[in-house]
């Protein structure tokens, strides 16, 4: 079926079927499709990025996230589009074509094997003619029956990606969306939008720590350290064993060089119930270190760095630094430079602190 067939169905059967005007019709680069399903959305909304732009940046990324779906959320974000990766169904893929929102799915077309999957971009559908309208990287689009369709989607998870403007929803966000949407504020630092988001979240779901967890985080990137102190024992109190919770108010509290004791016993509990957790460990790390106690501040920061591996160089610099101090207060110079040495190499333009330079040495690039 041509796509001004599909288009005079729609007509016919308004309020039972639908369809997203001008999508422009990319052609795949790879086998899956998914730099031309993302190009089309991204196009669609006055983003243009060019195919092999979009394949250079993910064949970096994926160094250090092997996952898709969450470089698929930050690529839209830093486009300037919210985005957001879910298990869908019929009726909320039907919402967003309704509401102008061409969706990116996910299809399996041979359940045994793994590498059959394909994205595709829905445009359209129909429910007279039980025919959903996708643009998959072909030369045309393709035509599926409800039934196909569905089987396909159901054996990826019904996985589905919402790309558009963070303001642009007509429909009321999911607690999901709602949430991914607050992270998406707070990506771009527009923190008063993203407590506007979490606070309605915590509205719906009172009693549950996490949205009091998101809703400081924001207060505290805005500022704002009371009301975050606040909004992190709100979340303790509703469930003592949150282990965001306890490590960012663990956090906190060394950061402003107070109760140094208690965020220690924060900072433990979260390495306790999240004992791989780079980040948390970092987290003890400091708060022994500003309580004077750089023995094991070092050797958490030790168990850290190794943790981390994994994490992007950002991460990675910022625990190595912590150690680099740490050893330096334990009297440990050498193992600090050295150290410092590693860090210049997963970042040769990390800045180096003034009162640290003179650990460098004359090959390294900060050195100049």
């Amino acid at each position: 079926m041509q796509v001004s067939h599909f288009r005079d169905h729609v007509l016919l059967h308004a309020g039972q079927a639908a369809y997203v005007e001008n999508v422009p019709l990319y052609k795949r680069l790879e086998p899956h499709a998914g730099f031309a399903s993302l190009g089309m959305v991204l196009h669609y909304w006055n983003k243009p990025n060019p195919l092999e732009q979009i394949r250079q940046w993910f064949d970096l990324q994926s160094l250090q996230e092997p996952d898709p779906a969450p470089l698929f959320e930050r690529y839209a974000f830093e486009t300037g589009l919210w985005a957001h990766f879910t298990q869908g169904s019929m009726e909320v893929l039907k919402e967003r074509i309704r509401n102008g929102v061409p969706v990116i799915v996910l299809l399996q077309f041979q359940p045994l094997d793994p590498l059959s999957w394909q994205c595709a971009v829905v445009t359209g559908f129909d429910d007279v003619s039980r025919q959903i309208l996708c643009q998959d990287g072909g030369r045309v689009p393709s035509v599926y029956g409800y039934d196909t369709f569905i089987e396909t989607w159901t054996g990826a998870m019904s996985w589905m990606l919402t790309l558009c403007p963070p303001d642009y929803p007509q429909w009321r966000l999911r607690d999901e969306e709602l949430l991914s949407r607050g992270r998406y504020y707070e990506w771009h630092h527009q923190y008063d939008s993203a407590i506007t988001d979490f606070e309605e979240l915590s509205r719906r779901l009172p009693g549950e720590s996490g949205p009091y967890v998101n809703l400081a985080s924001a207060h505290y990137s805005a500022g704002r350290i009371g009301q975050a102190e606040q909004l992190y024992r709100k979340a303790l109190e509703l469930n003592e064993r949150d282990a965001r919770a306890c490590n960012n108010l663990a956090y906190l509290l060394a950061e402003e060089s107070r109760g140094l004791d208690e965020a220690v016993q924060l900072a433990k509990r979260a390495t306790l119930l999240e004992p791989r957790n780079a980040r948390f460990i970092d987290t003890l790390g400091y708060a022994y270190y500003k309580g004077g106690d750089y023995d094991n501040s070092s050797k958490a920061l030790e168990s850290a760095r190794s943790k981390a591996l994994r994490l992007p160089p950002g991460p990675q610099t910022d625990i190595a630094m912590h150690l680099v101090e740490s050893h330096l207060k334990a009297g440990n110079e050498h193992l600090a430079r050295q150290v410092l040495a590693d860090a210049l190499r997963i970042d040769p333009n990390l800045f180096v602190p003034y009162e640290l330079r003179r650990l460098l040495r004359p090959q390294d690039p900060a050195y100049r």
